[in-house]
């Protein structure tokens, strides 16, 4: 057998796997993902099974892809590309959930650039031929007749003239990804893809545990989160975050849970009580069971934490490693939460250092919109705000910050609330859905890592008996 030169095929085998998995993605690449443009043999083959499939269904062929195989197999009359056609479905098969994404736009975004980089790449090639062979003509001829590869956009769309279309435009993922449960979500609103929310409070009161809590909830929800850290090790995150997932203690025994009462004050309606809970200690032996059985509750969604001391980071590091990351696991990011955007380094120490948080700000705010994905971070309030409420104009160094975002939420706890478990939230930016101001109180247990409880408007919550009496 002719050995074959080893070619690097990692990036056409996630694009192959999402036209594999998704009729959106396949829809939005119509025009541009022709099988030609794959390096590989066996991915130029698979490549055509698909769009056959998609051509005689409108749909991907998701599970049937091994049904095709088995169909065309003899057809492909290399032993090599058979074998690995055989081993790369399989392989698919296995990491099903690992590999696909919900992030289609930005899906549809690299796979255009691949193929518009492999146009280029063979073009080149088959310019070097015609050079090398001496035929200014046939190169001239090439370079005349080159179509450049990418979304069509003069033209238009056809409503009703293109079923693949509409039907995309109903199967494809939406924009909007989750919300915060009950009045918290209405307040605050649904994320979307490119949002950029920010979590604002005075030193620790809590910041970290809400953006924890926020990458459980999209984990859950089906997203694949990648949280960054900057303020804590790898062990003290785990630990906060699968107390986060199992809602048990580490030490076990009774818990105080605090509770909504309905109240007897006739101007409110509720009053915040507690219930004594008796806790399992968490199991570190039954880990991997608890494992399996979230992974199969958030239907495909994955929590990936790294860790980086404070100020070794930058943000284009940070691209730097989400890029890795899809590159080389398949790991397409839906949410990006940073614990937090002020503990970054600057790419340039030339400046004021208000102006190297607003470039750190900014860029934030740009990746969230390159990638398609919620980007959520935190950011302390200044010391005025250590001896009173805060507010938006309390957000420390640089009042930049809050314009950068598309939502904030500032959280607010004295000392006797944080006893009781009781937490202040109010949202302070809101833009494209209606802009809500009301205050919420939110109830929670932070030594079984739940951040989260139940929770209620503020104004119908009886809070005096938590009020700090004035001297």
């Amino acid at each position: 057998m002719v050995s074959r030169r080893k070619i690097d095929v990692s990036e056409e085998r996630r694009i192959l796997a999402q036209m594999i998995m998704s009729t959106g993605f396949l829809a939005k690449l119509k025009d541009i993902a022709d099988p030609k443009l794959f390096k590989s043999p066996y991915s130029q083959t698979v490549a055509r099974w698909v769009w056959e499939f998609y051509e005689h269904t409108s749909e991907a062929p998701q599970r049937a892809i091994e049904d095709v195989y088995l169909k065309n197999r003899h057809t492909v009359h290399s032993e090599e590309d058979n074998e690995l056609i055989a081993e790369f479905l399989k392989n698919l098969s296995e990491d099903w959930e690992k590999l696909s994404s919900k992030n289609i736009k930005y899906s549809v975004k690299t796979a255009t650039e691949f193929f518009r980089l492999r146009s280029i790449e063979i073009l080149k090639e088959q310019l070097d031929d015609e050079v090398t062979a001496k035929n200014p003509q046939a190169a001239e001829k090439l370079v005349a007749e080159y179509r450049r590869v990418d979304k069509p956009r003069g033209s238009g769309l056809s409503l009703l003239r293109n079923p693949q279309l509409v039907r995309a435009a109903f199967t494809v993922d939406h924009e909007y990804l989750f919300r915060y449960p009950k009045v918290w979500g209405e307040v605050v609103g649904t994320f979307k893809r490119g949002d950029f929310f920010g979590i604002m409070g005075p030193p620790k009161r809590g910041k970290s545990w809400y953006l924890l809590y926020t990458a459980i909830r999209a984990v859950l929800m089906g997203f694949k989160v990648v949280l960054y850290s900057l303020e804590m090790n790898e062990d003290p995150v785990i630990r906060r975050a699968w107390r986060g997932f199992t809602g048990l203690s580490e030490r076990g025994g009774k818990v105080k849970i605090p509770i909504f009462v309905e109240s007897d004050d006739e101007k409110k309606e509720w009053d915040v009580s507690s219930k004594s809970v008796k806790k399992k200690v968490l199991d570190l032996e039954a880990v991997e069971k608890d494992q399996n059985r979230y992974l199969r509750a958030s239907r495909g969604g994955e929590l990936r934490i790294h860790t980086f001391p404070a100020y070794s980071a930058s943000v284009q590091d940070l691209e730097d490693h989400l890029t890795n990351l899809e590159y080389y696991d398949g790991f397409v990011a839906d949410v990006i939460i940073t614990d937090y955007a002020d503990l970054f380094r600057a790419e340039s120490n030339r400046m004021d250092y208000r102006h190297q948080l607003d470039n750190i700000w900014k860029g934030h705010r740009g990746m969230a919109q390159r990638r398609e994905a919620l980007v959520v971070t935190g950011t302390q309030t200044g010391r005025i705000a250590m001896e009173r409420d805060a507010k938006a104009s309390d957000v420390a160094e640089d009042m930049r910050k809050v314009a950068h975002v598309t939502g904030m939420m500032i959280l607010n706890q004295n000392e006797r609330e944080r006893e009781a478990g009781v937490m202040r939230i109010t949202v302070t930016a809101q833009r494209e859905e209606k802009a809500f101001t009301r205050e919420i109180v939110v109830l929670q247990q932070l030594e079984i890592g739940r951040p989260y409880i139940d929770c209620r408007l503020a104004d119908t919550v009886n809070l005096s008996p938590f009020e700090v009496k004035k001297k």
